[in-house]
């Protein structure tokens, strides 16, 4: 029996759903329910009912469900001990991010500002980031758009244009005013949903209330760049980071029609002690953000902004 299995039975338990439970576990459908048909196998057990579309916990299920929680959450807490451990003999700062635009940026900004300080990283979606938040899983979260969650501190670190990105010879050159409606027959390419970009593109279509067709959707920005030059659609990208592209930056347009501004925020706990490194990384972190919005503006102010 293997520590994710307990994990995914959790989840599905929670969710009473297979499919919903597999989107937030971030895996496919078919995968999470046969990880739970093996675990039935090797108990002997069924451990739910089926339910219209849904599942339910049976008497079993249930047994199981509050052992195996009282376990999880035990190794959690000796997980936290471990980390406070780690703490304690260093410096060590644990963030997560549902970014990928500016992460290796920040990071290496911030190892050569604080070399002595570790840093350990990871890319996880929008609900795992208050999740890892909460139970103190991380100290800090870098999310776009901003969390507003109750018992989370959340930092405004940068508000900027995201404009539409288009393969050169594309009609848009010859566009002088741009509205989202005006794009509804487009083809588009994206980021895979949990994505920061792709939830901000998402609420910007909501707001123009047309229906986005995505012929391509992919795990990186820069792949998803690659697929706008080559022809396969247009796409949202953030103004800071299309400006390093000598064909992007020749090739996008600002949207008038809605205003599409994305927003970083520096979410962690309202309760979370601020020592020196809190300091140093929320210091670092904010003038980090303001050097690129600075940078950006410099940039529009060299060319004519379209």
């Amino acid at each position: 029996m293997e520590l994710k299995q307990l994990a995914y039975f959790k989840c599905a338990a929670e969710y009473e759903h297979m499919t919903k439970a597999a989107t937030r576990l971030g895996v496919a459908q078919p995968f999470l329910s046969k990880t739970i048909a093996a675990l039935e196998e090797e108990l002997g057990v069924e451990l739910f009912d089926h339910v219209g579309r849904g599942i339910r916990l049976n008497q079993n299920g249930d047994f199981f469900y509050k052992r195996i929680s009282e376990i999880l959450k035990s190794l959690d807490s000796t997980c936290d001990e471990l980390k406070k451990m780690s703490h304690d003999s260093g410096k060590t700062v644990e963030i997560a991010s549902n970014m990928g635009l500016y992460i290796s940026w920040l990071l290496s900004y911030f190892r050569k500002q604080a070399p002595d300080i570790h840093i350990t990283y990871s890319t996880v979606g929008r609900d795992q980031l208050v999740e890892m938040a909460r139970n103190k899983s991380v100290d800090f979260v870098l999310s776009s758009p901003l969390l507003e969650v109750a018992d989370l501190e959340t930092q405004l670190l940068m508000n900027e244009e995201c404009p539409i990105i288009y393969p050169p010879g594309h009609w848009l050159a010859r566009a002088d005013h741009v509205r989202l409606r005006d794009l509804a027959g487009e083809t588009f390419v994206g980021l895979k949903k949990g994505y920061s970009l792709r939830e901000e593109s998402d609420r910007f279509f909501a707001v123009a209330g047309i229906e986005p067709r995505y012929a391509v959707e992919v795990s990186d920005h820069r792949i998803m760049w690659e697929l706008v030059k080559s022809g396969c659609g247009l796409a949202f990208s953030s103004f800071t980071t299309l400006i390093t592209d000598p064909v992007l930056r020749e090739n996008y347009k600002v949207v008038n029609d809605p205003p599409c501004y994305g927003t970083v925020g520096l979410s962690y706990r309202k309760d979370k002690k601020q020592d020196d490194i809190f300091d140093q990384f929320t210091g670092m972190t904010t003038q980090f953000f303001k050097g690129l919005k600075r940078d950006s503006q410099l940039s529009k102010e060299g060319r004519k902004l379209r």
